[in-house]
């Protein structure tokens, strides 16, 4: 039988609160413990009870179980940021403060730490002393990165006064800051905007799934020059060294599962170290805010940023202006969702459990599929079987799902009427009402819709979309002009579309095509018919 370890940190904390941090596999000084990917490969802590001297210095120093000190700013300074070197600018995923802080680093002869491709299947943080290495530390990488014993070689710079800029999510860099159990002075933390950061062997399955002869290289966020440009672009690059860009959701199944959050985590859906106070000095991320990028002509990407004490006030004053195209005060709640990321945690969901449930037992595709979609998963079959329409509907039976912040449905004169309300100036952006088709629609399939309504808004166009129920996926179906006086005239529609894709399985308005309290909408009816 072997020795029960009470104070070892495996004994004291649920297992599926673990983050992979690695606090306690660099503070043990026996080796005794070790990061091993669990049943879904997450990396979790591991003992070696044969090397445990039961010291409990790992419980101690564990962020699970008890955060360290923060006495870092509740209502932060926030930042609209965008890199001034445009080969910064575009090899980064929003708007390069990264390689910005790094090249501070540098020209203080510091050291870099950061997540990094291994190999195109995973990732791990290292170390960096040269501008010339950077590109392995920039651009998202969406899966965890094995810490390995980085902490230690941290600690050691540190100790030899060599600056360190310390960039991961923020259990990451928790876990530094516990490891560490003193400030230092030569050191600047930065912790990432963080949704979720799905296990490596997800990732494995899905390019195992879609790329069964293997890849060279995986880009996420992928910028490229033209106009086309899109957030969740991805380059893959073969190992002919040919290339291919899916610069769509819908033809990307691991963007999908990460947008639905079904790759995510128990760990990761009661995530403490996200909220406000943040644990960095600094704080940086994706600004999700469509007006404000419009504001600042950031089309291609603009970062946000929080000032978290007056270290990171004082490190961020220290950067060459030449090095900054755009540095702007904006107020911390026009981050859209990763404001509201600091402020709230993601509600596990059935879908988590049906992935979870069905990813090592099904292709990525199916599990995915499974996980997202009400027709794809445990009412597999329903509508198929009972030759139910996709979508025939009389007003008083439609029914939409939408932010009850930003609209109100009633039954008005007998007609489904959706009412814009928007309270509290509640952000428009990424917002959409949509509708629930009975299955989803077919790639290159002809079908037709017909649709009878009216309006009241300041738009001039309103565009119908098809959606994917499990992410942002859209693929426009008409485009109507709404003419004067538009709230005392029906407007009827009839047009035949093809789907590009066979993910779809919602019709779809976007919010901020109806700008004002008061706008509405008025529903006679609407069928979509296959052709």
């Amino acid at each position: 039988m072997g020795k029960e370890m009470k104070k070892a940190v495996t004994s004291n904390l649920d297992i599926s609160m673990c983050t992979g941090c690695a606090a306690c596999v660099n503070v043990c000084p026996k080796n005794a413990l070790t990061l091993a990917p669990d049943d879904l490969g997450y990396y979790r802590s591991t003992l070696n009870a044969e090397l445990c001297i039961d010291c409990g210095i790992c419980s101690n120093i564990c962020p699970a179980l008890s955060l360290p000190k923060n006495q870092n700013e509740t209502s932060p300074a926030c930042y609209a940021f965008v890199a001034a070197d445009k080969n910064f600018f575009m090899k980064s995923s929003s708007g390069g403060a990264f390689p910005v802080f790094a090249r501070e680093t540098f020209k203080r002869n510091g050291k870099v730490v950061g997540a990094s491709w291994k190999n195109p299947l995973t990732v791990q943080h290292i170390m960096i002393d040269s501008e010339t290495d950077l590109p392995k530390l920039q651009k998202s990488k969406y899966l965890q990165s094995y810490i390995g014993d980085i902490y230690r070689k941290v600690k050691q710079e540190l100790d030899n006064n060599v600056f360190v800029l310390f960039v991961g999510c923020p259990c990451q860099v928790t876990g530094l800051k516990a490891f560490l159990n003193k400030d230092y002075d030569n050191l600047l933390l930065v912790d990432i905007f963080c949704n979720h950061a799905p296990s490596q062997m997800f990732f494995q399955k899905f390019i195992q799934s879609s790329f069964p002869d293997g890849i060279k290289e995986f880009e996420f966020r992928y910028k490229s020059d033209d106009e086309n440009f899109n957030d969740y672009a991805c380059k893959i690059t073969m190992p002919d060294d040919s290339s291919i860009v899916l610069d769509r959701p819908s033809e990307n199944d691991y963007i999908r599962a990460f947008q639905n959050n079904v790759m995510t985590d128990t760990h990761c859906l009661n995530c403490k170290y996200q909220k406000l106070p943040r644990f960095g000095d600094l704080s940086i991320g994706d600004f999700w805010n469509d007006d404000y990028r419009e504001r600042f002509a950031a089309e291609k990407g603009m970062s946000a940023m929080l000032v978290n004490n007056k270290k990171g006030q004082a490190f961020l004053d220290s950067i060459d202006p030449e090095d900054i195209k755009l540095m702007e005060s904006v107020p911390l709640e026009a981050l859209g969702n990763n404001g509201r990321m600091m402020l709230t945690k993601i509600r596990k969901k059935t879908n988590q459990i049906l992935w979870q449930n069905t990813i090592n037992e099904m292709t990525f595709s199916q599990s995915v599929a499974f996980a997202t979609k009400p027709n794809h998963g445990i009412y597999a079959g329903i509508a198929s079987e009972n030759n139910m329409p996709l979508l025939s509907h009389d007003s008083n039976f439609l029914k939409f799902n939408f932010d009850p912040n930003i609209w109100e449905q009633h039954i008005i004169n007998g007609k489904t009427t959706l009412v814009m309300v928007a309270r509290n100036n509640y952000s428009l952006t990424r917002q959409y009402v949509t509708m629930q088709l009975s299955r989803s629609l077919e790639k290159d399939k002809s079908y037709t819709l017909n649709m009878r309504l009216k309006v009241k808004t300041n738009s001039n166009k309103i565009v119908l979309y098809l959606k994917d129920s499990g992410t942002l996926s859209l693929q426009a179906v008409t485009v109507f002009n709404v003419p004067d006086n538009s709230e005392n005239k029906y407007i009827k529609i009839k047009k035949n579309f093809v789907p590009n894709s066979d993910i779809y399985d919602q019709i779809a308005f976007v919010s901020k095509q109806f700008k004002d309290n008061g706008s509405y909408i008025v529903f006679d009816y609407i069928y979509i018919t296959e052709t």
